[in-house]
This record gives structure tokens, sequence and C-alpha cells, in this order.
């Protein structure tokens, strides 16, 4: 298993998106699309809700552009999050 420390692709992890559906987390990041290689919901094994995701890209400049337009989100009354790795 590996760790989060050794992501081998730019990576930005937007946090606190348990309230989104699948539609609302595509439209967030629909501006980056082009520039996203895949994004993976993850869900502690406890919790019933994934309250996580990553997304992973082309390029570090195409993720850092995506946390600066991301930056104070708040999406359906809740802040989302969003931190590079």
């Amino acid at each position: 298993m590996r760790k989060i420390s050794t992501l081998l692709k730019p990576a930005v992890f937007l946090r606190n998106i348990s309230h989104l559906e699948d539609q609302t987390l595509d439209t967030l990041l629909k501006a980056h699309r082009a520039q996203i290689e895949r994004v993976q919901v993850l869900c502690p094994s406890e919790a019933k809700l994934a309250n996580m995701a990553v997304a992973y890209f082309n390029s570090e400049e195409s993720a850092l552009e995506c946390v600066a337009k991301l930056h104070g989100s708040i999406v359906d009354g809740r802040r989302v999050t969003a931190n590079y790795r």
C-alpha cells in the first residue's frame, strides 16, 4: 500500500465533501477536467459517506491552479477545502 507522501502525480485533496453528490463534485472540477487524469473518492471504512476525494493532475501547475480557484469554495452552505500535495 502506497503512502500519501509518496504520490507519483501532483494531487489535489478535496475534503468535507460528504454532502456533495457526484454531479456536484464533477461541476466543481469541470474547469480542470482536461488536466485531471483521474478522481478517486475515498470513504473511511467506518464511515457511510465519502468525505474526501483526490484528483490526480498531469502537471503541478494545473493542480496549483485548481487549488487557487477552489480555495474558500462554499457548496450548499458548507466549505469544501482543497489542498495540494
